[in-house]
């Protein structure tokens, strides 16, 4: 037969409150561990913060020190280029005019040159 025929009213009542009992038990027992974990986290959360603060404020300064070491390297790229630059503008300046010299020393000379053959031509044909 099953146990529930058997077992008289009081017996079983007395199990179901037993069954609760320990159920209500099991309950309080976990709340209080859940209360004991909130007010251990409640104490690690200040350190929590802490150590986050210390992370963002470290981050931070180091941030702005590579920032700070990139626009340096990205002011002294900038101004090797702009040296460089000018350094090629007078290149070519110096270039151009002594290129502008040279040819005026050759035509001067041509000239010369010209006016020497004029002269002889105009003192020598007459002579032939």
């Amino acid at each position: 037969m099953s146990p529930s025929i058997t077992t008289p009213v009081s017996a079983r009542t007395y199990s179901k409150q037993q069954k609760s009992q320990r159920e209500v038990e099991r309950s309080q027992s976990r709340h209080d561990e859940d209360v004991k974990e909130k007010n251990r986290l409640a104490r690690v959360m200040e350190h929590k913060r802490e150590f986050e603060e210390r992370v963002v404020r470290r981050r931070e300064a180091e941030y702005a020190r590579l920032r700070v070491e990139r626009e340096e390297r990205l002011s002294q790229v900038l101004k090797a280029r702009k040296e460089e630059r000018d350094m090629k503008r007078k290149m070519l300046y110096y270039l151009r005019t002594e290129e502008e010299r040279v040819t005026r020393l050759h035509e001067e000379e041509a000239q010369k040159r010209l006016e020497k053959i004029t002269i002889f031509i105009l003192e020598v044909w007459p002579l032939l």
